[in-house]
């Protein structure tokens, strides 16, 4: 699934254009979207991801580095 995911944000950063990032993002409609997303730009976004992406590969290298101890 990350895999996917990755894939798919390697993609769209390929095709997405200066002028689209100050553009308010699309939110689908459904459970599982906080209503704070809610008119955020796209950029405010685009951040949040790598973001978690970045704190998520800071937990992983982490662990790795515990269990070569």
């Amino acid at each position: 699934m990350r895999d996917e995911q990755s894939a798919e944000l390697e993609r769209w950063l390929a095709t997405v254009t200066v002028d689209e990032l100050p553009a308010v993002a699309p939110v689908p409609a459904g459970p599982g979207w906080p209503p704070y997303a809610v008119g955020k730009s796209v950029v405010e976004c685009l951040r949040v991801v790598l973001n978690e992406d970045w704190a998520h590969h800071g937990f992983c290298v982490r662990d790795l580095n515990m269990q070569e101890r």
